[in-house]
C-alpha cells in the first residue's frame, strides 16, 4: 500500500473542485457531524494567499435557508 503524502501548498485537494482554474479554485464540503447538525466547509485558493477556509456549523433549518438563498439566484 502506498503511504499517504500531504500535497504541497496550492495543490488541489483530493475532491474535484467547483471552480478549477490556474488563478482560482473553489471547493465546498458538507458533512453531518451530529444528528441534524452540519458542517459546511468553503475552501478557496488564489496564488497570492494559497488555500483559505471558512467553516459554518448549521442546524437543519439554517442549512435549508442557505440552500434557498443559493437557489433563489438564477
Amino acid at each position: 500500500m502506498q503511504p499517504y503524502v500531504t500535497p504541497a501548498p496550492g495543490r488541489t485537494p483530493g475532491t474535484s473542485n467547483i471552480v478549477h482554474r490556474a488563478d482560482y479554485r473553489l471547493d465546498i464540503t458538507l458533512t453531518e457531524f451530529r444528528p441534524k447538525e452540519y458542517h459546511l466547509l468553503i475552501s478557496k485558493w488564489i496564488p497570492e494567499h494559497g488555500w483559505t477556509s471558512s467553516s459554518l456549523f448549521l442546524t437543519e433549518d439554517e442549512l435549508e435557508r442557505v440552500k434557498q438563498s443559493i437557489n433563489a439566484v438564477k
